[in-house]
């Protein structure tokens, strides 16, 4: 994916883990769907002051979580869910709320219940 945004934007893509962006008001907007849900709680402050340190001022920070409560385990990948009242310590004097909202699988394998399947929200960087 990096290679073809690389080739279509003809700028320089960095392919790299989480932990390794390590980056000063670089960027206009971070957008990171159902890639770190699988951080564990613990870390996930810290995660998101990198994400925040990364941003340039008013930055917009975009993720999304599989909806419910705790830690789960399937085949195993471990998830790191969250909800609307959850999420709110972890954005806390970092990030300004711009919109949540729950959305539904498009995949009867990852969600066979009629419930939310995800969480999401963009956030303004303070």
């Amino acid at each position: 994916m990096a290679r073809f945004a690389q080739n279509e934007a003809g700028i320089k893509v960095e392919c790299l883990q989480y932990d390794d962006m390590i980056f000063d008001r670089e960027f206009d907007a971070i957008w990171a769907k159902a890639s770190l849900l699988h951080t564990p709680y613990k870390q996930t402050r810290a995660l998101y002051q990198e994400m925040h340190n990364a941003l340039k001022d008013n930055g917009i920070f975009y993720t999304s979580y599989k909806y419910g409560d705790g830690h789960m385990n399937t085949d195993g990948r471990d998830f790191y869910n969250m909800t609307e009242t959850t999420i709110l310590p972890y954005l806390q004097d970092l990030f300004d709320v711009v919109d949540i909202w729950k959305s539904y699988s498009t995949s009867i394998l990852v969600s066979e219940e009629n419930e939310p399947s995800f969480l999401n929200f963009i956030a303004r960087k303070r």
